[in-house]
């Protein structure tokens, strides 16, 4: 057996290994064990993704509540929570039973910002196998009150 004739044997085993990697991947992929929705894995819904809270007049509190239900068989326990603007909090059960839903209250002071606004607020779960979940939300703040 000469070099090149060993070579095309070498790649077609890859491309067999390939082609049986691809196969048994779509297979997982279909029986529901490999997930693309990596932004809340197939365990946790939220509504509404994306909260538009309109057009409100600086220095007005913004208030807007999202659901999150636990589709999962086991619990999820809030970690911690990260905001991206400084004038964000939110208000969140701690745990999310499986098959039950919350809500989480995201409040927004404006008295220090204007124009088209977007902010989002991260949860960290416990568990190792559960990702972080955004939660967004966008506007526009008035520079002064208009009627």
């Amino acid at each position: 057996m000469n070099y090149y004739s060993f070579e095309i044997k070498r790649y077609a085993l890859c491309m067999t290994s390939s082609r049986n990697f691809l196969r048994i991947a779509l297979s997982l992929f279909f029986a529901g064990l490999i997930s693309t929705d990596t932004a809340s894995g197939d365990q946790l819904s939220i509504s509404p993704e994306i909260a538009n809270f309109g057009t409100v007049a600086k220095g007005d509190p913004i208030e807007v509540r999202f659901v999150l239900k636990n589709h999962g068989e086991s619990s999820l326990t809030v970690q911690f929570m990260e905001f991206s603007d400084p004038g964000l909090l939110a208000r969140i059960s701690p745990v999310i039973n499986p098959g039950h839903a919350v809500e989480a209250v995201v409040y927004w002071k404006t008295a220090k910002l204007s124009g088209n606004v977007t902010g989002s607020v991260i949860l960290s779960f416990a568990e190792d196998a559960h990702p972080q979940v955004n939660l967004s939300l966008e506007g526009f703040i008035l520079d002064t009150y208009q009627e």
